[in-house]
């Protein structure tokens, strides 16, 4: 696992970005950056239990990350933006996974 300053050549430009919201009421609000990527059924989560199972894992890992600015990227991971705030990496190899095992 990498982690740099921000740099263009860190942030992935041929995948979704989502920034990932904790709120004070435990509930979660993510937002993709591609409008282009936009995945409603992902965008409505209300609880973490409910993201697909890639973003909790990256999550996992920023949440361990200082948020004191200036913060890193982990490369291919995401980066913690603060306290509550994170933007998440979307590996290309999880393209069609929503989180959903059934």
């Amino acid at each position: 696992m990498t982690t740099t300053d921000m740099d263009n050549e860190d942030c992935p430009a041929d995948r979704s970005v989502y920034r990932v919201e904790f709120m004070e009421d435990g509930s979660v609000r993510v937002f993709c950056f591609d409008p282009q990527q936009v995945d409603p059924k992902l965008e409505t989560c209300k609880k973490a239990e409910a993201l697909p199972e890639w973003m909790q894992k990256h999550l996992a890992v920023l949440l361990i990350m200082e948020y004191d600015p200036p913060t890193k990227i982990i490369k291919g991971i995401g980066r913690r933006i603060d306290k509550n705030v994170f933007w998440v990496f979307k590996p290309d190899d999880e393209e069609n996974d929503d989180g959903d095992d059934t």
